[in-house]
């Protein structure tokens, strides 16, 4: 069953994926895949829960915060998170 929102953004293709683009429009076209242990997933899916956010934001702001501990500047990353 095809919704419309399938029909506005067409599938990702093999191509996209693997360069980490997107072919719906998107304020992010890369991706960054980790390994992780199994509890971490639902964790953050949780945690971000309870900041009304989804799990990929969540995570992209706290990999921007752990940057900016560790002395990036965040500023040239800005509307990273």
């Amino acid at each position: 069953m095809t919704t419309e929102a399938d029909q506005d953004f067409p599938a990702i293709t093999k191509r996209e994926k693997e360069a980490g683009e997107t072919a719906h429009p998107s304020r992010f076209t890369r991706n960054l895949y980790v390994r992780c242990p199994a509890v971490l997933p639902p964790a953050v899916e949780t945690a971000a829960q309870r900041q009304c956010m989804t799990s990929s934001e969540y995570v992209r702001r706290s990999v921007v915060e752990r940057l900016s501990a560790d002395g990036f500047d965040v500023s040239l990353l800005a509307g990273a998170a």
